[in-house]
């Protein structure tokens, strides 16, 4: 062999460590290999963040209706802090049960650290929302059995002023109620109110201040004074500034009630001191 034939063998290029195998001689997938890791839009992922935290953090806020991503609201969904008309909110938990939260003891110890306000053993409201009017007014209109009940009387005063929740509920209607709602009597005021005495306050209607002070004059006198109904009377003219001759006139149109002479009687008492 001579020198130009030994230089040709020693360099002779080298195959590459690994070749494609042809289409015919690849191995066919496995049903593991045809798994697709999942594609998750973490834009329209619900996530809990601290905003939406309720009483201080201890437990969530449940709402019952999403906004859609174009920014409107559903049909039908309204908030507990909404006004009259107000259409563009979600509506919110306002009253706590056990089915709100992990049991009894739960219940105790919020309403001890002063985060949510008793109604009975197993419904309580948020001390939050009886600190405001739209809030108030979410809070009875969730209690009512009917929701085209108008609240009046010692209701409506606690709508309008706050305060405790007062031991009965008053409202308008022509039905009567015998079963105890949460614990207090339903007092129903079978009384013909024109629709300018009555005021929508987010889902609610109750009485205006005026026509409020008025229905409780028109209570039993035993009831005015052993319930502290005349100081309800006072607030709500000195906070108002209601004059008592409005008062007077709405009187005036109860006449075929047998307690508006006696109503007004109470409130000339008030045209002193209001």
């Amino acid at each position: 062999m001579g020198v130009h034939d030994r230089h040709t063998e020693a360099y002779q290029p080298m195959l590459p460590l690994w070749q494609p195998p042809a289409d015919d001689e690849r191995p066919r997938s496995t049903h593991d290999d045809k798994r697709r890791q999942p594609c998750i839009d973490l834009r329209k992922a619900a996530c809990f963040t601290y905003d939406d935290a309720g009483v201080d953090g201890l437990f969530p806020r449940h709402d019952t209706t999403r906004r859609p991503h174009d920014g409107t609201a559903p049909d039908g969904a309204r908030s507990r802090h909404m006004g009259a008309g107000d259409d563009d909110a979600t509506t919110q938990t306002v009253l706590y049960t056990y089915d709100n939260l992990p049991g009894p003891f739960a219940m105790r110890s919020l309403v001890r650290a002063g985060a949510l306000i008793a109604l009975d053993e197993r419904h309580a409201y948020r001390s939050a929302d009886g600190e405001t009017l739209y809030g108030r007014a979410a809070i009875v209109a969730a209690m009512l059995p009917n929701p085209q009940l108008v609240a009046c009387g010692r209701a409506a005063a606690w709508v309008w002023l706050g305060g405790e929740f007062p031991s009965a509920v008053d409202v308008l209607s022509t039905t009567h109620y015998r079963a105890p709602l949460m614990g207090r009597p339903i007092n129903v005021r079978e009384r013909r109110v024109p629709p300018k005495q009555t005021q929508p306050v987010g889902p609610l209607t109750i009485t205006t201040p005026e026509r409020t002070v008025c229905d409780l004059a028109m209570c039993p006198p035993e009831d005015i004074y052993e319930q502290s109904l005349d100081e309800l009377i006072l607030q709500l003219l000195r906070h108002f500034s209601i004059d008592i001759e409005d008062c007077l006139l709405i009187l005036e149109g109860c006449a075929y009630l047998h307690a508006a002479q006696r109503a007004r009687e109470v409130i000339a008492d008030f045209a002193c001191i209001a």
